[in-house]
Order: C-alpha cells, then sequence, then structure tokens
C-alpha cells in the first residue's frame, strides 16, 4: 500500500488525538471547577476559589452580609478547614440549559442579579460526612431576631444546612436549618436566632456528596442572592451597653392602657417588619422594602379583564399576583408580637374560587392567621379589609399566599398591612 493511500488514514487518527488530549482538564483542585463548561455546557464556569481569609472587620450593618456578585467586598469565606479540593468558588456564565435542567431540577438560572454565584463541586464519590462551609464575618451581636435569605441549586442527594456558631469554633453550632433538595432557585428565608450581647456567625454547610448515580453526575450545590437582615451592635454599642442587673419595673395594666407611646415602643419592631401599603417613599426605594417580594408587581391602576381582574386600587398602588396555582405573595423577615394585637390588611380576590391565606411559623410550628371564607358573588370585585388576631410570640416570618387561582387570568391583590390595637384597632406604627 503506497504512503498516498494510507495518509488520509494517519490524519484522521492525528485529528482524533488532537481532540481527545484537548479535552483533558489540567490536573490540581482548580481542575475539577474549570470544568463546569464541560459540566453544564455553555459558557459556565468557575473564575477563582473564595479566599479563606477576610478582612478582620466585624459586620457593623447587615447589609454588610449582602452579597449577589463574590466579589471582595463580600464578607464571606471559605473555612480555613475546608480541604483543598473541596473549597467555595466563584462562578459565572450561562450554562446550556438542557443540560442544567437534567442534573439541577430547575429552569431558573443563578447569577440573576449580576452573573456571579458561589459554587461548591467535586467529581468523585465523597464519605457523607465531608463538608464545606462557607463562613460570615463576625457578628458582634445581634439585638432582634435575624433573617437570612438566598437562593440555593443542588443536585441529587447534596444537603445544605444554615448554622450559627461562636467565632472559629469549628463544627459546634448553636443552632442548625436542614435543607433537601427543592425546587432550584427558590427563595430560602432562615430566622437568625440571636444570643443575649454575644458575637457569632453565620455558617453555610454543604455534605452528602455521594453521587450514587449510574451516570456518575457531579455533585454540586450553588449559592446566589444573600441577603441578611438583623437589628445588630457595633463596637460603640458594645461599648456602652450594659447587662441590667435589677428586676424591670412592673406596669399596672391600668396604666398601659393610657400609654399609647409605650405600646408603640414595645410594637416599634414589629411595625418594622409587617406595615406595608406599597406606597414609595421619598427616596424612590422599592415599596414594601421590609418584606420579601414573592412574584408580586406593583400598580396603581388596573389589572386584568373585567372579570377577574383588579377594577381599581384601594387607597392609591397596590400589590397583586396572577395565577395559575398557588402562589406566595410576600415574606416578612422575622419579628416579635409582646402581647395580643391585630394585623389589619385589605385585599380583592375577583376570581369565585380564589383564596387569600396568612400564615404565621415560628419555631413551634405554622399558625394560620386568616383564610379568606367564600364570598357572595356580587361582592367579588370589593376590596374587602380584615383584622386577624396574632398570638405573642417570636415569629420566623408571616407569609401571605395566594391559592386556587385557576389560570392566568386570575388576580388577587393586597394594600395597606398594618399592626393595631385588639381592642380599639388604633395602629401601633
Amino acid at each position: 500500500m503506497s504512503f498516498f493511500k494510507i495518509l488520509p488514514f494517519f490524519l484522521h487518527a492525528m485529528g482524533f488525538l488532537t481532540c481527545c488530549v484537548e479535552t483533558v482538564p489540567p490536573k490540581g483542585p482548580t481542575s475539577l471547577y474549570n470544568s463546569l463548561e464541560s459540566l453544564f455546557g455553555g459558557t459556565f464556569k468557575s473564575d477563582f476559589f473564595i479566599p479563606t481569609h477576610r478582612s478582620n472587620d466585624a459586620v457593623n450593618k447587615s447589609s454588610d452580609l449582602n452579597c449577589a456578585n463574590f466579589n471582595s467586598s463580600c464578607l464571606w469565606r471559605n473555612d480555613p478547614t475546608n480541604d483543598d479540593d473541596f473549597k467555595w468558588a466563584v462562578g459565572s456564565g450561562q450554562p446550556d440549559m438542557r443540560k442544567f435542567r437534567v442534573l439541577m431540577r430547575s429552569t431558573v438560572l443563578p447569577g440573576g442579579n449580576d452573573g456571579k454565584f458561589a459554587i461548591l463541586r467535586t467529581t468523585q464519590p465523597q464519605p457523607a460526612n465531608r463538608q464545606a462551609m462557607l463562613v460570615s464575618n463576625v457578628i458582634l451581636c445581634q439585638t432582634s431576631p435575624g433573617t437570612l435569605s438566598f437562593r440555593f441549586w443542588s443536585s441529587p442527594r447534596v444537603l445544605l444546612k444554615i448554622c450559627t456558631r461562636s467565632p472559629n469554633a469549628g463544627t459546634y453550632f448553636h443552632k442548625c436549618f436542614d435543607f433537601e433538595r427543592r425546587e432550584g432557585g427558590s427563595l430560602i428565608s432562615v430566622p437568625v436566632q440571636y444570643s443575649y450581647m454575644r458575637p457569632f456567625e453565620i455558617v453555610f454547610v454543604a455534605s452528602n456528596f455521594i453521587i450514587r448515580s449510574r451516570r456518575r453526575l457531579a455533585g454540586v450545590v450553588i449559592i446566589d442572592d444573600i441577603t441578611y437582615y438583623a437589628s445588630i451592635c457595633n463596637r460603640k454599642t458594645i461599648r456602652t451597653f450594659k447587662r441590667p442587673t435589677s428586676k424591670p419595673r412592673t406596669i399596672q395594666p391600668e396604666k398601659l392602657l393610657i400609654r399609647t407611646s409605650f405600646d408603640q415602643e414595645r410594637f416599634e419592631h414589629a411595625c418594622e417588619q409587617l406595615q406595608c401599603s406599597f406606597n414609595e417613599d421619598e427616596s424612590g426605594s422599592q415599596p414594601c422594602a421590609n418584606y420579601l417580594l414573592r412574584n408580586v408587581k406593583v400598580t396603581s391602576g388596573k389589572s386584568g379583564n373585567r372579570h377577574t381582574g383588579i377594577n381599581a386600587a384601594y387607597s392609591g398602588p397596590y400589590g397583586y399576583v396572577n395565577g395559575p396555582g398557588n402562589v406566595i405573595m410576600l415574606q416578612s423577615h422575622a419579628f416579635q408580637i409582646p402581647t395580643k394585637a391585630r394585623l389589619r390588611f385589605c385585599y380583592n380576590a375577583p376570581d369565585y374560587e380564589s383564596r387569600l391565606s396568612v400564615e404565621a411559623f415560628s419555631d413551634d410550628g405554622k399558625q394560620v392567621v386568616f383564610e379568606s371564607p367564600v364570598l357572595n358573588i356580587e361582592k367579588l370585585e370589593k376590596w374587602k379589609c380584615v383584622t386577624p388576631i396574632l398570638n405573642p410570640g417570636n415569629y420566623n416570618t408571616l407569609e401571605f399566599k395566594a391559592k386556587k387561582l385557576r389560570n392566568e387570568y386570575s388576580y388577587l391583590a393586597i394594600d395597606e398591612i398594618a399592626l393595631v390595637d385588639l381592642n380599639n384597632g388604633t395602629t401601633f406604627c
């Protein structure tokens, strides 16, 4: 056989070798992350490992821990105990939607706010108890319950939990909340319990990268859009604060009736979390900014059609959602109710099947605060204002949910949320 006859076969073989050699990822701990593009397709990639050490600055205000772009200003770090090949990294880019949906069971993509997200990945099965921690800078102390919100995605079996601990305490945690895989990209809100004038850290703990699939799909967890809300101490308040040494002064019940300012003071924290009118303030900030607006749109005019839509506002801008299905509208941050009070709000549910449910969640479980009744069809298009009772206690969140929205033409609106006195209806806010 002549050389010219075998030349095409030789060139084909060389091309195959070139292809295969170029697709082998480089060795080293970063190769696991640089191969994100081969796993998810598109332009999905890892940019760099999140540092193990951040600035030593304590958290002075809760927004210091808000993190969407995961740049150098984010006060979150890899725990020093994380292995070199098992660290949180900063990722970016857009994956191939089909590949992403197969592994993460979601069509919602991370990086929605600015294209960046935190990712932890392994390509080999790991012991179930092997974990990697993403840790906040030290919070000097909280003076009220807090709320940590974030979005996360995970591959099958990977577990994520949110814990608090004393500074640099390793895996000796105070309290943890566990999360199993759920609809990827869902907004999660976690109560952050505070210790009386004690410093602590918040920790994301990922584990259970066992990868038992026949296809040996990688174990992946992604976090994005971290926000933290709480009243916290700073170094100045730590120095000036003195722990009370005597019993608090007892206030006689008959005096409480005339001390309106006292009641307003007691309910000040709850009002900060629960009051909402959807009106923009003078600074033009987001309406109802103290709530997490889940799926809510804001308008002051009509929305939807004249049969199952909102035909008129109640008193200005209002929030609304449309179907189908059950749709979460609003979620509050954690709050305290010192004594029985009424939650006042107005709603409009023009579709005859639509319902509004208001539920309060605490460590003791769920409490249904309000469930809208079956209404007279003649009154469906009217706004209804109600004042259900809120019992005293510490609550993790208050949730407004629209239920049984038949289709995309079914609307439900809400407005004017406030706390009022149990007996006379005067506002505390």
